[in-house]
């Protein structure tokens, strides 16, 4: 592996807990690769972010070239796995393998911070923090992710959401879940284009 760059706010959890949360830091690894560290409130626990340079989005978008992905959380509470739970140095490890493995098959790398992304970091922290982690996770499985998974977190409206809650609550059996999802997604496809919505600010 190549010598990672030493970063003395990142390198060790004592380091990182002083950081200021729910705001990224990030770190040079090597030419149009960075690692970022970002801590929320809710969690407690930082996660890390491989942000690439990444041509076809450059080509598409110029102001906007980057692609990101989530690579895990930091060991800011647990020891490091080297699979979900990762150190400093064992993030830009697997930031650089998945930077070499895209740009050597062409690929493209996720784009912006989805709802599956959001509800994969939550679902790591309730297993973490709370009991009813199976069925948290049937719920979200059933009733988020069928109509929001790729929609980006950013671009989720208020209104959008209060048609989606209204559309769960009036189907109150869990085993018409899957109906219910379907309908969710249609009443969110008959959302008029021109209505005036304030953007959903997610903390």
């Amino acid at each position: 592996m190549a010598r990672t760059v030493r970063n003395s706010n990142l390198e060790t959890r004592s380091a990182r807990l002083k950081l200021t949360r729910e705001r990224f830091f990030w770190c040079g690894v090597s030419k149009g690769l960075a690692l970022g560290y970002r801590r929320t409130r809710k969690t407690g626990w930082g996660t890390w972010t491989a942000r690439l340079l990444d041509p076809a989005r450059q080509a598409r978008s110029p102001e906007s070239p980057y692609s990101y992905v989530l690579i895990g959380r930091a060991d800011d509470y647990e020891d490091a796995d080297g699979r979900e739970i990762l150190t400093y140095h064992q993030a830009a490890d697997k930031a650089r393998e998945l930077a070499a493995t895209s740009r050597g098959a062409g690929l493209e790398l996720t784009g912006p911070y989805t709802v599956e992304d959001a509800a994969r970091d939550y679902l790591l922290w309730f297993r973490v923090h709370r009991k009813s982690y199976a069925a948290t996770k049937t719920v979200i499985d059933a009733h988020v992710l069928p109509c929001f998974r790729r929609r980006r977190l950013e671009d989720l409206t208020t209104r959008e959401l209060q048609k989606w809650h209204e559309a769960i609550a009036a189907t109150a059996a869990r085993i018409r879940a899957p109906r219910n999802a379907r309908g969710v997604q249609a009443t969110l496809r008959r959302e008029d284009p021109h209505e005036s919505v304030r953007p959903l600010l997610v903390r």
